[in-house]
C-alpha cells in the first residue's frame, strides 16, 4: 500500500484504483473469486454487495472490501505478481 497509494484507499491512479491500485479487470475479477466464501459468510446480502462492487472502481470500495480483495488476490504470496512493476518490488 505504501508504494501503490501511500496508504490512500481513495487513490485514483488512472487505470488503477484504491489502496492497492487494482485495475478494473482485477477488481471485478476478485469479486468472483470471493463469491463462494462471501455467500457462505453473509448469504445473499453479501453476494448483492459483490455485485454492486463490480460496477465501481476499487477507490469507491470501503476499506474492508479493498483489504479483503487484496488478501484474496495475494493468496499467501502466490498472487504477488499482480503488484510487480517499476523499479521497486513490493515484497
Amino acid at each position: 500500500m505504501d508504494r501503490e497509494s501511500n496508504f490512500n484507499y481513495r487513490a485514483d491512479g488512472g487505470p488503477y484504483d484504491g489502496a492497492y491500485q487494482m485495475s478494473g479487470d482485477l477488481s471485478r475479477g476478485v469479486t468472483y473469486a470471493m463469491a463462494k466464501e462471501v455467500k457462505a459468510e453473509m448469504g445473499s446480502d453479501g453476494v448483492a454487495i459483490l455485485e454492486a462492487l463490480r460496477k465501481l472502481p476499487a477507490s469507491k470500495w470501503n476499506r474492508y472490501w479493498q483489504d479483503r480483495a487484496f488478501w484474496t488476490i495475494w493468496r499467501n504470496g502466490d498472487g504477488a505478481g499482480h503488484w510487480r512493476g517499476g523499479g521497486i518490488n513490493c515484497f
